[in-house]
Order: C-alpha cells, then structure tokens, then sequence
C-alpha cells in the first residue's frame, strides 16, 4: 500500500509516499480502507518536532510513529474475531469516520489496522467523507475544551481567537449549541464565515486588536496561541478563565500559580478522542447542527505541500487529502 512516511523530524520534504506493507488484522482488529484524511496541526507539529517535548514520547532522535495523520474517513475492508464474545460494531462495507491520534496516528495511508474499539463511527447518510473526515479533530477538542474542561454554560460570553481555523471553527459552533454568546476572532476575509457559523459577534484583528478595551469574557480559548495571557486574564469576568489551545511552558507555569495564589484559572489541557463524544458529533452532523470547513483538497502525492500549508497558519477549517 502507499503512505506518506516521514523517518527523521524536519519540513516538510521529510514526508515521502512511498510503498510499505499493507497491515493484517487480528483478532479484535479490523482495516479500514482510508478514503480521505487531512493535514492539522497535530501533523505539522509532530512532523517538526514543535514543541521539542514531542521527542520525549515519540522518539528522541527519530520517530517511533513514522506514518502520520489523526483523522480518517474511509470502508470497513476486513473485521478480525471479537475477542470479548460481543459481536463486532462494523462488518466489511460500512462507511465510518474518527479520531486516531491514540490509536497510533497512521491515517495517511491507504489502510489502517485498528482495535474494534476505536473511536470510530458510522458515517451519517448524505455527509460525504470528505465532510465527515473535516470534523473530528476540531469538533473533539471544541468538546472536550468547552464543555468538559470549561465547564460552559448557557448565557456565558466566549470569545474564540482563531475562530476560522480548524479548532476554531467548531469552537464557534459547540459554544452556540451549549447557550453562549460568541465573539470570533478573523481575518477580513472570515469574517462572514464566522457570523454564517454563528458568532454574535466578529472581530477583525487586523483593524484593531482581539480584545477591546472595556470588554469581559467568561472564556478566552486561543487556539493559535497568539494571545498575550496577561491580557487575556485582565479581559475576563471575576469567575473566567482562559484557555489556550496550543499551550507551552508559560501557559503551564501560569496555570499552577494560579491555581496556587486563587487567580483566573489558565486550563492547559489535550482533548482525547473517545467513542461517546464521537457518536455526539455524528448526531450533531446528521440533524445538520454543525457544519464542516474544507479549506481544500490534495492527493496523497501533495501532503508535502499540504504540511507546508497547515504550517503557515492561515487555513480555514481543513485540509482534505484525498487518499482513494
């Protein structure tokens, strides 16, 4: 089979498709043929080595995962024997769609051996794959970090900085579905992406800066990480708290004095992709209540340049690479 195989950290160039043997499946296993994939941050920044704690548990010198790519939509080809007695949830045909950061990375390819309880699901009839593969990575974390970690409530002011990226763009939409109000933070250019996704409000940072004098949040989530936390503690409501996606060592020390000394809290957290969730963003996406952002499409032979794009920073929503 072809797959996109990178063996040292480095740019982009390091990616190379090439021919690697196609997995066999075991017992409580099973293969997807992977139909589409895309290229996030999560990609980019494993591939770099960025941050450099990356090394610490995905190989100090090179990678131990040399095959990249946490999201995938695609067929069910073969289903391994249960090994619990239960029934498999898939057989050979069924269309389905998830998360696989936890499970190995491994979606740039054109097959994925997986345990029969990933977190994948059925894909919903008349969402294309391309549009289901657009989903998991971003809607996940806007999950995990607004409803879980945050704590959101109904009412509740958030502003989104980054609101057209992939992340972002479902931030701006869960927190619409969990009752708040939205201010999304663009460019130009996005604006009317993110008040068609539901911002009540949408600010333009390059007229002026994300955060207006006199304003106060409940929830400040950074998903680029652009944002000075000082200033985003100083915009919040006496019980607000700041959350930045892309988080590093000063978000992490700020966060324990914090916590520490009684200040807003600093919620530095990875969001896990887990079964239950996944089926809750299927039964969004089948009642039509969120809406994927495709930037655009490549081939698999492109994923080279597909990194180099998603590393530049200015995406909107995902980068679909066509696998089959």
């Amino acid at each position: 089979m072809r797959a996109a195989v990178y063996t040292e950290y480095g740019p982009p160039e390091v990616v190379r498709v090439i021919d690697v043997n196609k997995p066999t499946v075991g017992k409580g296993e099973m293969l997807v043929r992977v139909h589409a994939t895309t290229v996030n941050s999560a990609d980019w920044r494993f591939r770099a080595a960025n941050p450099w704690l990356i090394r610490l548990f995905n190989g100090l010198l090179s990678p131990k995962n040399q095959v990249l790519g946490v999201e995938l939509a695609g067929v069910v080809e073969e289903v391994g024997e249960p090994t619990n007695g239960s029934p498999p949830r898939f057989k050979p045909g069924d269309w389905v769609f998830g998360e696989v950061a936890n499970h190995g990375m491994g979606a740039h390819a054109e097959y994925k051996r997986l345990s029969q309880d990933a977190p994948l699901v059925a894909t919903p009839a008349g969402l294309d794959h391309h549009e289901a593969v657009a989903t998991p990575f971003g809607a996940l974390a806007a999950i995990v970090f607004l409803r879980d970690k945050a704590k959101l409530q109904p009412g509740e002011r958030v502003l989104v900085n980054g609101a057209s990226g992939a992340v972002g763009v479902f931030c701006v939409q869960i927190a619409k579905l969990l009752g708040a109000e939205v201010t999304a933070v663009t460019s130009t250019k996005n604006l009317e992406l993110v008040r068609s996704l539901g911002a009540d409000h949408a600010v333009d940072y390059t007229q002026g800066p994300a955060l207006a004098d006199g304003e106060r949040y409940d929830l400040i989530i950074d998903t680029v990480g652009l944002l000075d936390t000082g200033h985003c503690l100083a915009a919040l409501t006496p019980k607000g708290r700041f959350l930045p996606v892309a988080f590093g060592p000063s978000h992490m020390l700020r966060s324990i004095f914090n916590r520490l000394t009684g200040g807003r809290p600093v919620l530095c957290n990875v969001a896990e992709a887990t079964l239950e969730n996944t089926e809750q963003l299927a039964a969004w996406l089948a009642e039509g209540k969120l809406r994927p952002v495709i930037d655009h499409r490549a081939p698999l032979d492109d994923i080279s340049e597909a990194h180099r794009y998603a590393e530049a920073g200015h995406k909107v929503g995902a980068v679909v690479i066509d696998v089959a």
